[in-house]
C-alpha cells in the first residue's frame, strides 16, 4: 500500500505515540506492582504481630493467676521474718531466754538494730540482715537450753552463723570434782535475722482487674494452699543427759592424770580391736573371691556374725568412754569406731541369701543384655529360666525388682524373635514405588501360607499375629507379638 508523504508522517507520529504510551503504561504498572509487593510484605508483618498479640492476650489470665499466687506466696514466706517492732523487742526476748536457760550474757552488741531504729532507715533491698553479737558464760547444758529457746520459743527466723566456745581450763588445779566445780565456758555467738521491706506500690506495680474475686477463685481451687504448705514451723525437743561428760571439757582436768597402768590397759584394748578389725577386712576380701554360691553364703553369714560381735564391743567402749587418754581416744574414733560404723552401713542390706540372690540376678541380667546385642535369643531365654529358678527358691528383694522387670522384658523380646524365626518365611519379588512406600508390594511364601506364594503390602496380615508395617528396598518390617521385627528380603525389584 502506498501512502502519500503527509499520511506517512501521521502514521509515524501515531506509532511513536503508541509506543511511548505503552512504555509509560508498562513503567507505571511495574512501579505499582513493586509498591503492591511492599504492601503485601507490610501486611504479612502486621498479621504476624497481630497473631503474636493474640497469643499474649490469651496468656493474660494464666499470667495473672501466676502473679497472684506469687504475691500470696511472698506473704506466707515473710511471716517467718520479724517486723520492725519485733526487732526492737528482740533484746527483751534474749533477756528472758537468759533467765530461763541460766546462761549469763556478759556482752550484747545490738548496734545495727539500734541504728535502724534511730535513723528509721530502711535498706533498699527487700530483705535486710540484722545481726546481734553476744558473749555468754555458762555450761554446755545451759548453752543448749539457750539455743533451744531460740529455736522453739521464738517463731521468727533466726540463725547462728558463728559460734565460738572457749572451754573451761584450769590447769593449775588438780583432781577436780566435776560436781563441785562450776564448769562454765566462755561463748561468743552471733544471731542473725532478716527484716522484710515491702516495696511501696508505684508505677512498677501491676494492678490486676477484679483481684479479690480472682484470689477467691484460686483459693477455692486450692492453688494457694500448695504454696502456703511450704512454710511450716518445725520444733525440736532437747533431751538433757546430765550424766554425759561435757564434750568441751578436757578429761585430763578431772580426777587427776591417768596412771601408766591404765594407759597400758587402754593401749592393749585398742590394739586388740584394731587386730580384730584387720582380720575382718581380710575375711571380706576373701569373701568377694568365692565363686561357689553355697560356700559364699556360708562365708557371708560368718563375716556378718563377726562384724556384729565386733560392733557390740566397739559400741560398749564408746558409750562407756573407756579411752580417757586423749591420743588413744582419737585413735579409737578414727581407726576403729569410724571404720566399723562404715562397714555396718555398707553391709546393712546384706541378708546373706537375699544379697547373694540379688547379686546373681544382676549378673545374669547383664549377660542377657550382652546376648540381646549379639541376637543370641536362646541364650537370653536360658538365662531368664535361671533367674526364675532363683526367684522360686527365694523371694526377690525389693531393690532388685526393677532389674527383674528388665529381665522379663528381654525374655519377651527374645521369645518373639525366636518364634518369628520359626515361621520360615521366604521372600520373592518386590515392587517399590518411588516416593510412596505405602504402595510397595512383596511376594512371601512359607509353610504357614500354603503352597502358593502371596503378595502383600504394608498394613496387610501375613498370617495369624503377623502384620507387615513397612517395605523398603532392603528389608521388610513386621509387627509380631507387640514388637517390630525387620528382615532383609534380598528380593528382585
Amino acid at each position: 500500500m502506498k501512502l502519500k508523504n503527509g499520511n506517512t508522517r501521521v502514521v509515524l507520529i501515531c506509532a511513536v505515540t503508541t509506543v511511548l504510551a505503552l512504555g509509560g503504561f508498562g513503567y507505571f504498572t511495574w512501579v505499582d506492582m513493586d509498591h503492591m509487593e511492599e504492601l503485601d510484605q507490610a501486611s504479612a508483618s502486621l498479621d504476624a504481630k497481630i497473631r503474636k498479640a493474640d497469643g499474649e492476650i490469651r496468656n493474660i489470665p494464666a499470667l495473672e493467676d501466676r502473679v497472684l499466687i506469687l504475691r500470696e506466696q511472698v506473704k506466707e514466706y515473710v511471716t517467718i521474718l520479724p517486723d520492725d517492732a519485733e526487732i526492737h523487742a528482740f533484746v527483751d526476748q534474749l533477756t528472758r531466754f537468759e533467765t530461763e536457760s541460766g546462761v549469763v550474757v556478759t556482752k550484747l552488741d545490738d548496734a545495727q538494730a539500734r541504728q535502724r531504729r534511730s535513723t528509721r532507715r530502711k535498706s533498699p533491698s527487700a530483705f535486710e540482715s540484722i545481726t546481734y553479737k553476744l558473749a555468754l558464760r555458762g555450761t554446755t547444758q545451759q548453752l543448749l537450753a539457750f539455743t533451744d529457746l531460740l529455736e522453739n520459743d521464738y517463731d521468727r527466723f533466726v540463725r547462728i552463723p558463728t559460734l565460738k566456745v572457749q572451754a573451761f581450763d584450769d590447769r593449775q588445779t588438780r583432781d577436780l570434782d566435776p560436781e563441785e566445780v562450776d564448769l562454765q565456758h566462755d561463748i561468743d555467738l552471733a544471731l542473725e535475722t532478716y527484716v522484710y521491706n515491702p516495696k511501696k506500690r508505684g508505677h512498677d506495680h501491676v494492678s490486676i482487674p477484679n483481684e479479690p474475686r480472682k484470689l477467691e477463685r484460686l483459693r477455692e481451687e486450692g492453688r494457694l494452699e500448695v504454696f502456703a504448705a511450704d512454710v511450716a514451723l518445725v520444733r525440736y525437743e532437747i533431751e538433757a543427759k546430765p550424766s554425759r561428760r561435757d564434750p568441751f571439757l578436757d578429761p585430763r582436768l578431772l580426777g587427776g592424770r591417768v596412771s601408766e597402768e591404765e594407759r597400758r590397759a587402754q593401749q592393749d584394748e585398742l590394739d586388740d580391736l584394731k587386730g580384730r578389725l584387720k582380720a575382718l577386712n581380710d575375711a571380706l576380701v576373701l569373701e568377694g573371691k568365692e565363686t561357689n554360691l553355697v560356700k559364699r553364703m556360708q562365708v557371708v553369714d560368718k563375716n556378718n556374725e563377726f562384724l556384729a560381735t565386733l560392733a557390740v564391743d566397739v559400741k560398749q567402749r564408746a558409750e562407756a568412754e573407756f579411752f580417757t587418754v586423749p591420743e588413744l581416744a582419737e585413735d579409737f574414733e578414727s581407726a576403729v569406731l569410724g571404720p566399723v560404723r562404715k562397714l555396718q552401713g555398707e553391709r546393712g542390706g546384706v541378708g546373706t541369701t537375699a544379697a547373694l540372690q540379688a547379686r546373681d540376678i544382676e549378673n545374669r541380667v547383664a549377660e542377657m543384655e550382652e546376648a540381646i546385642g549379639s541376637r543370641e535369643w536362646g541364650q537370653v531365654i536360658t538365662l531368664y529360666d535361671e533367674i526364675k529358678q532363683l526367684n522360686a527358691r527365694f523371694s526377690v528383694p525389693e531393690s532388685v525388682r526393677p532389674v527383674f522387670v528388665r529381665a522379663e522384658e528381654m525374655f519377651h523380646l527374645a521369645s518373639a524373635h525366636r518364634a518369628f524365626d520359626a515361621l520360615e518365611l521366604a521372600f520373592g519379588g518386590c515392587v517399590i514405588y518411588r516416593g510412596d512406600l505405602a504402595k510397595a508390594v512383596i511376594i512371601i511364601s512359607g509353610s504357614s501360607l500354603g503352597s502358593n506364594p502371596h503378595s502383600f503390602s504394608p498394613g496387610e496380615v501375613v498370617s495369624d499375629g503377623l502384620t507387615i508395617t513397612k517395605i523398603t528396598n532392603t528389608e521388610v518390617v513386621f509387627a509380631y507379638k507387640g514388637y517390630e521385627i525387620s528382615r532383609r528380603h534380598g528380593a528382585d525389584r
